[in-house]
């Protein structure tokens, strides 16, 4: 999917206590938004499931140990990479990945996500935005902002391991 270069994408409502933030390379919560995919895309789809915070901290630790979260940083040093993650005062609840863990699905946090990685790119001088999806329910999120089928595919190749 692609965005209009001259759509402008509004800000998300997010629940109470949860605030959106740019990850540094130095960012605490790094491991746990890195780790984030892998657990959401775990439990396709858009309901609420069950992989929590005690999940979430035992594969981080894992991606800490493998390397990955240190070739990560290297990427974000050197500005290939912009993570923004949907913070919550208990944890990791969201990441420009675009995923959900899985227990806090249904809050508006991914469309949340996605206009502020969109905002992001914008201000850093990106006209051309996309996206992919691997479902239709997921689609419909974001083209509640605004992403069009492109009818192209993006791929991008030769990136550090990651989960």
């Amino acid at each position: 999917m692609a965005l209009d270069p001259h759509h402008q994408v509004p800000p998300q409502l997010l629940p109470d206590g949860v605030t959106l933030r740019v990850l540094t390379a130095d960012d605490p919560a790094l491991p746990k938004v890195l780790t984030l995919p892998r657990l959401a895309f775990a439990e396709p789809g858009t309901a609420v499931g069950l992989a929590g915070l005690a999940e979430l901290s035992a594969a981080a630790e894992e991606l800490a140990a493998d390397g990955t979260v240190e070739a990560i940083r290297h990427t974000i040093r050197a500005r290939h990479k912009t993570l923004i993650a949907a913070l919550a005062p208990d944890g990791t609840t969201e990441i420009g990945g675009v995923a959900t863990l899985p227990t806090a699905r249904r809050q508006g946090l991914a469309a949340a996500v996605t206009a502020a990685l969109t905002v992001h790119a914008r201000n850093h001088g990106v006209r051309t935005v996309f996206l992919a999806y691997a479902e239709d329910t997921v689609a419909r999120i974001y083209a509640l902002l605004g992403f069009r089928p492109a009818n192209i595919t993006l791929l991008i190749v030769n990136q550090p391991a990651r989960s």
